[in-house]
């Protein structure tokens, strides 16, 4: 629970947004024409770099390498553990459809992540409000994993917290349309020209920020029916666009979990977890998507059961 846990570290990760464009900038675009560089694969609606030699200001910052690319998505990754083939991973995404809020309330609603994580095998939380923080608790949390391999279980405090900002302006469209400061231009420019319409003005955002750590916790002792995993850490940052009510949210996630965990090879466990990234991802935004229906009906059916009570 240490320092990763702290106040001052959860209130350092405000700028993980302005770190993420600038890993985009720095190692995804060619520093000759402008354009978007291929990582795996291409994705539509975005313009790559033909030149012959292309040529990133970068091609990694701080140890971080441009990995995979899919819908709206950019996942990096970097060398944890020297020399183990072990790997933390950073992914930056903008999701045009999506409200901030659903997002981040998609990662701290266990009940709803057990209505759409089919993998989720069981999610409890075991201590609220731990050292007297609210909103920081210890939860166990069990992964199904493949058949002829042990599901994977994690003991980890978590911490989440908002912030408001107001600004005058949002971020400025470049004069080169081509070398934009983020994933995508289409879902920026979308966000623009919608704030251009409505005659700019004080736009209020709100950011989330959700910290998690392993850690251990008496009322939870390893059992024989799942492999507990050592260590794992995360935190991600989510920010909305164009107003704390409306869809439009950008967001970065770094994280590492040992892969090494339940008898799979650590080379094997990695490229599994890694490559499962991009459904997953996809999963999660369908989810924060649905979250308010799904949201809404509960509430209506407590309603009415408190009703017929």
């Amino acid at each position: 629970m240490s320092q990763l846990m702290a106040a001052s570290y959860v209130q350092s990760l405000v700028s993980e947004l302005e770190n993420a464009q600038s890993l985009v900038q720095m190692t995804l675009y060619c520093t000759r024409c402008g354009k978007r560089l291929v990582i795996d694969r291409k994705q539509p609606d975005v313009r790559y770099c033909g030149c012959k030699e292309p040529k990133p200001e970068r091609e990694s910052s701080d140890g971080w390498f441009p990995y995979m690319e899919t819908d709206d998505v950019i996942i990096w990754r970097k060398e944890y553990k020297v020399g183990k083939g072990q790997y933390a991973y950073k992914v930056y995404g903008r999701y045009r459809e999506v409200a901030a809020s659903d997002f981040a309330a998609v990662q701290v609603d266990g009940a709803y992540r057990r209505a759409w994580d089919a993998a989720v095998a069981a999610l409890a939380v075991v201590q609220r409000d731990v050292r007297g923080v609210p909103g920081q608790a210890v939860l166990h949390w069990e992964v199904l994993w493949p058949r002829l391999f042990a599901n994977r279980d994690y003991v980890y405090v978590r911490r989440h917290k908002e912030f408001d900002i107001t600004g005058k302006e949002p971020t400025k469209l470049p004069e080169n349309p081509t070398y934009e400061n983020n994933v995508h231009a289409k879902v920026k420019r979308k966000s623009l020209e919608s704030y251009a319409k409505e005659g700019g003005g004080v736009v209020n955002n709100k950011l989330y920020i959700i910290v998690s750590k392993s850690c251990e916790h008496p009322d939870v002792p390893v059992t024989k029916n799942a492999i507990r995993v050592s260590e794992y850490w995360s935190h991600m940052v989510v920010k909305s666009l164009d107003g704390t009510d409306k869809p439009g949210m950008e967001f970065v996630l770094t994280y590492y979990d040992e892969p090494g965990a339940g008898g799979m090879p650590g080379g094997v466990a990695a490229w599994a977890s890694s490559r499962a990234a991009p459904a997953y991802l996809a999963r999660m935004r369908r989810a924060a998507a649905d979250y308010r229906a799904w949201a809404a009906a509960r509430r209506s059916v407590r309603s009415s059961a408190s009703a017929v009570a």
